[in-house]
């Protein structure tokens, strides 16, 4: 009877610690941006066009080849976002950062995630963006054009914050979750124990090249710069469906 009971506590110590190692288990993630658009073999067909008269604002038309964000924090769950719901999930932080760079100049490394089915990341942005314009009928020539998310200032410190899963993509407003479109999302991705999951991060879809998409620069003054308060982004258009970012899991 006293071998029986032994034999039966043990068994609950072998699963205890098991279970409690289990708990403990992390992983790593690995997140980094990728080059924004494909390389196109041939310069597009469009040209910059001049306006019909001398003396009127001179228009370009022009091919977004990069844009430079300001992260300041990445943030993972295994909770689901939702529409209209409160920001109660539980996260993880992967980064943070202070200064605008391009998509592929962002590098993070969690190293003691926790093991499990990741569904949402959080990006927490500040509210500037630089775009890297090229002309059209001459990729070697670019401007950079100073903005911001809201597309209401020429950039400040306030921040945006927005959501990535299955469902979507997502923005914090006004202390609640807010479905913004059901086209960009994230499949989810493992952790497993011991083990490197690697998230990547793009402008654009996973194919997109530069030339999908084009609009007008009506330059003002003529300059040849960009200037936020004076100058026009008109006429933007893509022949492809183009999401504003994309993720790619490698397992």
């Amino acid at each position: 009877m006293k071998k029986i009971g032994l034999l039966f506590l043990t068994a609950i110590l072998i699963i205890t610690v098991s279970c409690s190692k289990s708990d403990g288990d992390t992983g790593i993630l690995e997140f980094k941006g990728l080059k924004a658009f494909q390389e196109t073999s041939h310069k597009s067909s469009e040209k910059s066009a001049r306006a019909a008269f001398a003396d009127g604002p001179q228009t370009h038309k022009m091919h977004t080849a990069d844009m430079k964000f300001d992260i300041a924090e990445i943030w993972v769950s295994q909770d689901m976002v939702e529409d209209n719901i409160k920001d109660n999930l539980t996260w993880h932080l992967i980064g943070r950062n202070k200064g605008i760079k391009s998509c592929e100049d962002y590098s993070f490394s969690a190293s003691k995630l926790p093991v499990g089915e990741y569904k949402s990341i959080k990006m927490v942005f500040r509210n500037r963006i630089i775009r890297i314009a090229v002309y059209a009928d001459n990729f070697s020539k670019s401007v950079e054009m100073n903005s911001s998310l809201d597309e209401e200032s020429e950039g400040d410190d306030s921040f945006i914050t927005e959501y990535f899963c299955p469902n979507g993509s997502f923005i914090l407003s006004g202390g609640m979750i807010k479905l913004m479109s059901t086209g960009e999302k994230i499949s989810g991705f493992t952790i497993r124990s011991g083990e490197k999951t690697i998230l990547s991060w793009k402008l654009g879809g996973p194919d997109s090249k530069i030339t999908d998409c084009s609009f007008d620069w009506v330059d003002t003054n003529g300059n040849g710069q960009w200037e936020w308060d004076s100058d026009e982004i008109t006429n933007d258009h893509c022949s492809v469906e183009m999401p504003m970012f994309s993720f790619i899991v490698e397992e």
